[in-house]
């Protein structure tokens, strides 16, 4: 299958803290498809996510 990254406007995504659940959920109006078809963003670097 393969990983698709594409790129999106920030304002776009939706995120809520589920305290019940102590979970992070991001979400954006987008289907599947819409998706699929966004142009790729090709990353070409390294990098690592921080712990704090």
């Amino acid at each position: 299958m393969g990983t698709h990254y594409v790129a999106v406007d920030p304002n776009a995504v939706m995120v809520q803290y589920d305290a019940a659940n102590k979970t992070w959920r991001a979400t954006m109006n987008a289907t599947k498809d819409q998706l699929k078809s966004a142009p790729e963003f090709k990353y070409s670097g390294q990098w690592t996510a921080s712990r704090s």
